[in-house]
Order: structure tokens, then sequence, then C-alpha cells
């Protein structure tokens, strides 16, 4: 994946980043967020704890999502070749803090988001 812009304008609001996987434009959503969920070395939330419990990926709503989808079409067409729009896709990065600092850092990566993440289970 090869990363084209950060903070990229489009009529239909900023996208984080925008990059190329292949010949697909990928719209790439980064939210980051402090959790006191331990994180493994992947940054990875491991408990049935941590998958219940709030991620920064929660604040990316179905219409931010509508809005990144909507945009990445159009980036798509601008940057088509030959008339024909660029396949586009929508991903989501999550940077997870575990506590104060210094902090451990953990990234999630959820490529080809379909629909925002499910809202976490309260017990």
């Amino acid at each position: 994946m090869r990363i084209l812009g950060s903070r990229v304008a489009t009529p239909f609001g900023e996208i984080d980043l925008v990059a190329l996987d292949g010949e697909t434009l990928v719209c790439i959503e980064v939210k980051s967020g402090r959790t006191r969920i331990p994180l493994d070395e992947f940054g990875n939330q491991t408990s049935p704890k941590a998958r219940a419990s709030w991620r920064p990926g929660h604040r990316f709503r179905l219409e931010d999502y509508g809005r990144v989808q909507r945009a990445s079409h159009w980036l798509a067409r601008r940057f088509g070749q030959g008339g024909e729009p660029r396949p586009a896709r929508v991903d989501l990065c999550e940077l997870l803090i575990e506590g104060p600092p210094p902090s451990t850092l953990g990234l999630s990566y959820h490529p080809d988001l379909k629909d925002p993440l499910p809202s976490p289970r309260h017990h």
C-alpha cells in the first residue's frame, strides 16, 4: 500500500489518509483513543471484556462511513484511468493508547469496512 496523501479535502469532507493498494484507491479513517484494557504485542484487544468495551473506532458512525464512502467514489472517478473510476474501498485504522505516559501503542486495522464497528455490549 502506498500513501498518496493525508488530510485530503473532498466535496464530502476531509479524508484522513488516501492510499493505493494495487489499483484500488483506499480512503482510510483514523481514530485514536486511550484504553484501560491491556493490549497484546500486536495492539489487538484480547479479552472478552475488551471486545465489549468502547474503542476509538466506535466514533466512526454510520453517517461518517457514508461520507467517506461518497468521498472514495468521488476520488476513484477523479483518479480513474481511461474515463473509468478506480476500484475503491474504505478502511478504518484505530490507534489504541494504553495507560499513562510512557504509553503502549497498539494498532488495529480494519480493511474494506462495509459497516461501522458494532457498538460495545454493556453488561
